[in-house]
């Protein structure tokens, strides 16, 4: 009788430990060895996932895709435009337009790759959408 109630204790601690994961037994093995060495891990672990996502670093996101937006529809508006300083016919309209289509060009592919990281930058997403919000904005005033 006492074996068997042996035998069964056994095999649920060797139940237990099979679903623990490699990581967690590494950091346990870890905190036995060192105790400080838990402690370590724990805030490298909690440093990773601090991210500031409060309301200001939203609001930090979005005025700074309305911005830099605005700019670039400002500089694609001053390239195509006759009589502006870097208008057609001066001798930086042909980098500057490159520049400026690129600005242009970049805001589809900011969207999407906002879309396909939504869960790990939350704060691209608001960029990209205020950066295409204020590109659009200005080339319609």
């Amino acid at each position: 009788m006492a074996t068997a109630n042996f035998q069964a204790r056994v095999e649920r601690i060797n139940l237990a430990h099979s679903q623990i994961s490699a990581r967690d037994r590494l950091a346990a093995e870890m905190a036995r060895l060192q105790p400080d060495a838990g402690r370590e891990i724990e805030n490298a672990q909690r440093a990773g996932s601090a991210r500031k996502t409060g309301f200001s670093a939203l609001m930090t996101a979005i005025l700074t895709g309305l911005v830099c937006g605005a700019l670039a529809a400002m500089l694609l508006i001053g390239v195509t435009s006759d009589g502006s300083p870097i208008g057609p016919g001066t001798e930086h309209n042909h980098a500057l337009f490159l520049g400026a289509l690129g600005g242009l060009g970049i805001s589809p592919l900011m969207l999407m790759i906002a879309l396909v990281r939504q869960g790990r930058a939350p704060r691209l997403a608001l960029f990209a959408l205020a950066y295409l919000s204020g590109l659009v904005v200005t080339l319609l005033a």
